[in-house]
């Protein structure tokens, strides 16, 4: 069974991927794949907007030349096997991957970071802006994909004890980039049922249907896992307030995807 920790990094090279990077993780928008029952955590910051936070850091502090990226966009994630059977450690999971990212870029250089559980498996969205000799410059960590390698080989060591192994290196196949990422999420949830084909017996019809109604029942399991995981993290997390958006929409319709989760979350 692949148990796998799984590490995503990407270069934001505009201010629009920036803002768009923020908004997506902070759920200042519309995200099709998320349960909006379901909580996200921010576990960095006041009640100051990231977004400005990032041009305050672009002002002192701008990157080496005009074509150098803003930042890096950091995924952290589980393999499905692994987030099915292990539920009750998703907060040390959690703790592990917040100390770890600070560890590599310094707290400093983190932006933001949320913890989604609002989707089919737990993962961690975080804003890297490294400062080095008072510019921004991802070439520490990106330059290469040696350098790639060394950090998802670190990640994987930092969770090893829950049972989480790094994939094989230097292959295609355990490699996917964050897009491809959510684009596997959106799959889990875009089974839908086709009308009867003309002259289908109702026999063949129903044997037709039967991966789908198991892809609509998996979803439900997942759905409940989820609703279990984030109880469990409400007794480990201490600290700050989580809104869900139901929670806001029912207060106001208006802002339902506008609200404002920078609370101080500590692990």
């Amino acid at each position: 069974m692949h148990r796998y920790a799984i590490l995503r990094l990407r270069k934001i090279t505009s201010g629009k991927g920036l803002d768009d990077a923020i908004a997506h993780n902070l759920r200042q928008k519309d995200v099709p794949n998320a349960d909006p029952s379901l909580p996200v955590y921010e576990l960095y910051g006041d009640n100051t907007d990231p977004k400005d936070l990032a041009k305050q850091r672009l002002n002192q502090h701008p990157p080496i030349s005009y074509k150098s990226p803003y930042g890096i966009e950091v995924l952290m994630s589980v393999s499905r096997e692994w987030a099915a059977t292990h539920s009750a450690d998703t907060g040390q999971w959690a703790r592990l991957s917040k100390e770890w990212l600070e560890t590599t870029f310094s707290k400093d250089s983190v932006l933001s970071c949320a913890l989604h559980l609002d989707e089919t498996t737990p993962h961690m969205h975080a804003i890297v802006m490294p400062v080095v000799d008072k510019h921004i410059d991802v070439r520490p960590w990106m330059d290469g994909p040696d350098k790639l390698s060394d950090l998802q080989s670190s990640y994987a060591k930092a969770v090893e004890d829950l049972g989480l192994v790094r994939g094989i290196p230097n292959t295609q196949t355990s490699h996917t980039t964050i897009k491809e990422f959510y684009q596997a999420l959106e799959r889990d949830f875009s089974a839908e049922m086709p009308a009867p084909e003309e002259k289908e017996t109702a026999a063949d019809y129903q044997k037709r249907l039967e991966p789908i109604w198991k892809a609509m029942a998996a979803r439900a399991v997942t759905a409940d896992r989820n609703k279990a995981r984030a109880d469990e993290l409400e007794k480990l997390i201490t600290g700050g307030r989580v809104t869900t958006a139901e929670q806001e929409r029912s207060k106001n319709p208006e802002t339902a995807n506008k609200r404002d989760i920078s609370q101080d979350i500590s692990f």
